[in-house]
This record gives structure tokens, sequence and C-alpha cells, in this order.
């Protein structure tokens, strides 16, 4: 059972939908102008977070996490015909990852953006526990593989250390670096 279900007992089947109807409103072509406020207020800390990595030669690595409202087309459907003042013809469910997208290009910032591939598994599996908005076990493997795809992919992960083989093979019991 998850926090919120916990602290609003008896409300476990409604309790998602209001959570994703709250959330929603970032792809609401409608309410831009708010999210593009409130992301400048965003890129204005990652760009400090950039400089501060930048001053100690560090590489800034920024992963989107897609919500489950981009992902799960049942939730997503069953939250438009709750709450039938989010219409789907306004919703763009890319935009935000676009935003940020654009700025990291902009910024020379790594960015992972997990989108589509979330869509394109959670078309086949549940990727997010039932009634909660966090991965299962399914989305938190798909993620680590997709982080550790892209950090080998940009160079970004440390050189991984030589094994120690014995020169006259593993009954030898001579060691040395290969």
């Amino acid at each position: 059972m998850n926090t919120l279900t916990t602290i609003l007992p008896g409300k476990s089947e409604e309790l998602p939908l209001e959570v994703e109807k709250c959330g929603s409103w970032i792809f609401d072509k409608n309410k831009w102008e708010l999210l593009h406020q409130k992301w400048r207020e965003c890129s204005e800390v990652i760009l400090k977070m950039k400089d501060w990595c930048d001053r100690r030669k560090i590489k800034l690595v920024i992963a989107i996490l897609p919500d489950q409202f981009q992902v799960d087309q049942a939730l997503r459907e069953a939250v438009l015909n709750k709450y039938k003042h989010i219409a789907e013809k306004n919703l763009d469910l890319s935009h935000p990852d676009n935003l940020i997208m654009n700025f990291c290009r902009t910024h020379n910032i790594h960015c992972l953006d997990m989108l589509g591939q979330f869509q394109e598994q959670g078309k086949t599996g549940m990727l997010y526990a039932s009634r909660d908005t966090h991965w299962n076990e399914a989305g938190n493997r798909l993620a680590a593989d997709l982080i550790f795809k892209y950090l080998e992919k940009n160079r970004l992960l440390p050189p991984r250390p030589r094994r120690l083989t014995p020169p006259g093979g593993p009954s030898s019991g001579a060691w040395r670096r290969y």
C-alpha cells in the first residue's frame, strides 16, 4: 500500500486518478504559459548546477523520468473519462520533455529522455506499481538499463578495471594483470 492510500483510507481507487489529474496540467497546451514560467525558474537552478559541476570538471547528466500519465494509456483514459474538463486534444505528452531536451542541447548538458522507450515498453507491460505513481520492478529495470546504456554510449562511466588472470590459467596460482 502506498503512503497516500494509508493517509487517505477508502480512497485507494480514486486517489491515483486525482494525483494524475493534478499533474496533467503540464501537458495541457492551454497552460503552457504557466509551464514555461515554471520551467524558466527550474532552468535557472539547473544552470547553477551546471556551473558548479563545470568548475569541478564534473559532467552534469540529466535523466528525464517519464510520468505515468505519459506512459500508461489505460490510466490516461481513466483520468480523461473521470475529469471531462481535461481534453485529450489539448494534451501534448512530449512537450515538457522537449522543453528540457532543447534546454540541455542549448547549454551543452547531457540529457537522457526515457519517454519513448517507456511508452513503447508500456504498450506490452506494466512499468508502474498498481495505484501508485512509482515504477515497479520492470520500470526500474528499464530505467536502469537506459541510464547505463546512455552513460556507456557517451563515455561517462569510469573505465572498467582489468581482470586478474593467472598466466598459466586459473589453477596455476600465479596472478598478473591483463
